[in-house]
This record gives C-alpha cells, structure tokens and sequence, in this order.
C-alpha cells in the first residue's frame, strides 16, 4: 500500500489564515478540523458562517450575509480520512461583521456552560460593567443577572468622598437585606452629604444591594478568585508561553490535590465554612418561639420581631435563607421544631459531596519537555501527516524602550462588621450572649 504524504490543515490555525488562504485542494484531516479552521477564519475575517451541510462525507459552507457569493464545499476523499475543498467561491461582497457580537466565537462562549438547559440555573455575573461586558452579556446571556462587583463600586465610593464614616455606612447599606433597612442607611448617607444623590443614580442600587440586587450571589460580592490569577500571572507573566502554561497547570495540579486531601478528610454534610454559619443559626434559633401554621409554614416569634418561614420554598422573610443558600436562625428554629436536619436545607454547593465533585477531575501528567516531539514531526495515522505550526501574530514593535507592566492587587479592604444584639440592638455582642435586662 503506497504511502501518502500530505500537509494537512491543523484545528485552530487562525493565526496562520493570511499566510495561508483557502485554496481549492486544499486537505484538513476530517470534518471536525475543516469545520474548527472554517470557523476561525470567519471569526479573523469578521464574517458570520452559515453553515448548510455538514456530515460524514461533505461539509458546506456560505457567507451568512444575503446576497454575498461566499461559499465553499468541502468533501471527503476516497479510501482517506482526510476532506479536501472541492468548490471555492472566495469572495466576499458584504461588509461583514462589524461588531464584537461574532456568531462563531460565542456559540461554543454558550454550550459550554449548559445556558439553557435544565440543570443549568440563572447565572449570575459580576463585572466592572465596562460597556463591552454589558453589551456581551445582554447579547450572548439575556437572563443572566449582571450585577457590580463590590469592591469596584466601592472604591469609587470611597476616592469620590473620601469620607470614613460614609465608607461605613455604605457597608452597612450593601449587607441591608431589606428595602426599609437599605433605605434608612440612605438617608443617614444623605445627612452626611447630599452628593450621594447623584452618585447612586451613577451606581443603581439594582446592580450591586443586597436588597435590591435579583441575582443570587451565595455571600460572594467580589471578584476574589481573580486575585489567584492574579498572583500566578505575577509569577510567570514574563515568560515564554511554553513556560507560564506549564507554571499555571503545575499549580492547578497542586491546588486540585490539595482540596482533593481535604474533602476526603471532613465527615461533615457541609463544608466548614457552612458548617460554623448553620450552627451558628441552631444556637440562635434557641431564643425563638415557634407556631406552627401548617405543615410547611412557620411564625417564628423574638421579641423584635416576627418572621414567617416556608421550608418547602426554602424562604424566611428575613430573606437571609434565600439570598446567602443556607438556613437562617429562624429557618433552623422552624425546621428543629418538626424533627428535620438543618444540614440538610442548605444548597448543594455547600455540600462536602459537591466539594469533592468539584476537585475530582485528574489534570493529566505531561512528559518531561526532553520526551517532547519536534515540532513539525507530525503524527502518523491514517497515510497522514499532521503539520501543526502556531505562528505569532504580526506586531509591528512600538517605538521607545518598552514598558514593563506589573499586575497591580488593590489592597483596600471593606471594614469589619460590627455585630448589633437582636435583643438589645447594642453593637458590640449578639443575641446569644447578651446580658441586658430587657
């Protein structure tokens, strides 16, 4: 059987695509490569790609704008698993893409997360809501909740009055869980300083309050898991790229092992955090009277107030059990009172099962770069060789000495809370070990 040598078009060769234009003859190893380099051409030449025919012996593909004669046709060759390009029409008479909204790139931007599907719920998206962001989220993810990130909106805050004691009330403000306790915090804003006013309609409270903000955030209101990122990229932002993947999957593979050691060593049903915070609400939940309205609603009864709780829709009316997914005080109360566990009422991803399903993916070992291939040595398989070549972009080097850029972490902190007594509303203690006569 006669050898058969070709050069063959690799997935993702978008970088090479002006070097190398589509060519009638030219070969891609099978369907899925002709459709992944199709696409990335679309994406560089800012056209969207519709495509008419796509199986297992041909793929057919056009310009999506009406009217515009681009069109190729790609199929299978005999006794060969590769596809060459039997029809080429390469012209394009349509302005084409002209914005960031690119059918191709975000299709993928989309499946991957399951949007739309059942088990996927609402997302909910925290950003600095630069203008790009907003218009990518309303196009790609119309039901997704889009919300500030808090220490973005806060640090604005804070360097546009540079005022302390605003500072700590608008904390107070962002952790108010209802519209009455927010809108207080408001007016004591606004004796400090009317130009509040003008701010918060810069900053709707819609997009970052507890009180008002739609989405569920679980307690999270920063983006905390970008100073991770950050650090790594710190580390290894200057090297070759070769080098920075492999520090970044190095300390991917130490941070999964070593979450992976910790879930298996907790016997608990919630991990720890969620642990302290539920029993935290059991030893409150002492203090409360408990009436029974039905089998599912509760009243439960302080002396500064009174809530009603659902525990089949798993909503208090202080709204704590619904905005942060665990039991509060009075969920707890009303659950204890008819003989359930209050472990297990919490959402799952505070589960210890969900923990160790979220680490229990083996990232696989790389061999020793010594053991690596050449690169453009190819593969053998099927009569073909594989020539993947990754080329740069073209840059044109600016003039000057260049500028060494540093990841800069801000360090501002929100302040500590301070705990206010249910009982006696002092600062300072909380309910469970307050000493005043009342």
């Amino acid at each position: 059987m006669a050898n058969h040598s070709l050069t063959v078009a690799a997935p993702n060769t978008s970088l090479e695509i002006i070097d190398h234009p589509l060519a009638i003859g030219q070969e891609f190893a099978d369907v899925e490569t002709c459709r992944r380099t199709l696409k990335d051409i679309a994406i560089a030449l800012h056209f969207d790609l519709r495509i008419v025919k796509s199986d297992r012996s041909r793929f057919i593909a056009k310009c999506n704008k009406e009217g515009c004669p681009w069109r190729v046709h790609v199929a299978k060759c005999p006794g060969v698993p590769t596809f060459t390009i039997r029809t080429l029409h390469g012209e394009h008479t349509c302005e084409g893409v002209r914005n960031h909204h690119h059918q191709q790139a975000s299709v993928e931007l989309r499946k991957l997360l399951g949007v739309n599907t059942d088990n996927m719920p609402r997302l909910t998206i925290l950003s600095e809501r630069q203008r790009g962001i907003v218009e990518a989220v309303e196009t790609h993810f119309p039901s997704a909740f889009h919300g500030f990130c808090l220490r973005y909106v806060s640090e604005n805050f804070r360097d546009t009055f540079k005022n302390t004691k605003l500072v700590n009330i608008f904390w107070n403000a962002v952790y108010a869980l209802t519209a009455v306790e927010f809108e207080s915090k408001i007016a004591e804003m606004v004796e400090v300083s009317q130009d509040v006013i003008p701010w918060f309609q810069q900053f709707p409270p819609q997009l970052w309050a507890v009180a008002y903000f739609e989405g569920v955030r679980y307690g999270h209101f920063v983006l905390g898991v970008t100073e991770l990122l950050y650090n790594w990229a710190l580390e290894c932002h200057e090297l070759p790229i070769v080098q920075m993947m492999e520090h970044i999957r190095h300390q991917l593979t130490s941070w999964f092992n070593d979450r992976r050691d910790m879930g298996m060593r907790w016997t608990s049903i919630l991990v720890p955090s969620a642990e302290k915070r539920i029993l935290e609400a059991i030893a409150d939940a002492r203090c409360y009277q408990v009436l029974r309205a039905n089998e599912v609603e509760f009243e439960i009864v302080s002396t500064e107030r009174t809530n009603i709780v659902d525990i089949r829709s798993r909503v208090c009316s202080c709204r704590r059990w619904q905005l942060y997914g665990l039991p509060c005080a009075h969920a707890a109360a009303a659950l204890i009172s008819c003989g359930q566990n209050a472990h297990l009422f919490a959402e799952p991803c505070f589960t210890v099962a969900s923990f160790r399903e979220a680490y229990s993916q083996m990232i696989n070992p790389i061999p020793d770069k010594s053991q690596w291939r050449e690169l453009c040595e190819g593969a053998e398989g099927g009569g073909a060789k594989v020539d993947i070549t990754i080329r740069p972009p073209k840059t044109r080097r600016p003039p000057g000495r260049p500028k060494k850029k540093v990841l800069r972490i801000e360090s501002f902190k929100r302040p500590k809370r301070v705990v206010q007594c249910g009982r006696c509303h002092m600062l300072g203690h909380s309910q469970k070990k307050c000493t005043m006569p009342i």
